[in-house]
């Protein structure tokens, strides 16, 4: 029994080194034909998430005096399959981020605790409400410099109506575009350059920082 354990770890830890690592050009997610093979034996969602780890891991090397000195969160999670990569600039909140997840680039807001933190749809509005007043994070100009035209944001706001929102209870708000097909270098670049931003903003708000990025 020892032994095929070994000999299981020792497949593993093949299989993580390749298609687990994957090099600044292979993509994120994985081709479709490398997850037809990997469901076969219920591996497909377990190296997706390794993939997931390999870029949290670079893009925390490059914020590492970020990660040090503010708190900031890089971390991979998983939701119905698929992996998740995100970036929030600390545990207190009002805080900003960006996620990752199921072909979309979203820039995160998460309330406080307060009346827009909870269920229901009184909560919902006021959460929303209190993103607005941080409208202008939600700009993808420079993830449309590093990716190009992916497509339009989501939800789509009609002209002279309020910002709408994407977003789970208790305190979660999004905004989002296409990312189809992203490469790993280009997750490491997006990431690391909205992280940055999101810093400003949230110093902004805590009154610590001098003007919004």
């Amino acid at each position: 029994m020892f032994e095929r354990w070994l000999d299981l770890i020792d497949k593993l830890v093949r299989l993580a080194a390749e298609v687990g690592t994957p090099a600044g050009a292979e993509p994120l997610l994985l081709p479709e034909e490398a997850v037809a093979i990997l469901k076969r034996s219920r591996l497909d969602a377990t190296v997706q998430k390794m993939r997931c780890l390999h870029v949290s891991s670079l893009v925390r090397a490059e914020l590492a005096r970020e990660v040090e000195q503010d708190g900031v969160i890089v971390r991979t999670a998983m939701s119905r399959g698929q992996g998740i990569v995100e970036m929030f600039t600390a545990e207190t909140a009002p805080c900003f981020g960006w996620q990752i997840q199921e072909g979309q680039f979203r820039l995160v807001y998460l309330t406080g605790s307060g009346p827009g933190h909870g269920p229901g749809p009184t909560r919902r509005a006021a959460r929303e409400q209190e993103a607005r007043a941080y409208a202008d994070y939600f700009c993808f100009d420079r993830a449309r410099t590093l990716l190009g035209d992916t497509g339009p944001e989501r939800p789509v706001t009609a002209p002279n109506a309020p910002l709408a929102f994407n977003g789970f209870a208790p305190d979660f708000v999004y905004r989002s575009i296409p990312a189809p097909d992203l490469a790993i270098e280009q997750v490491v670049r997006l990431g690391v350059t909205y992280a940055r931003r999101a810093l400003r903003w949230h110093a902004d708000a805590w009154g610590k920082g001098d003007g919004r990025g």
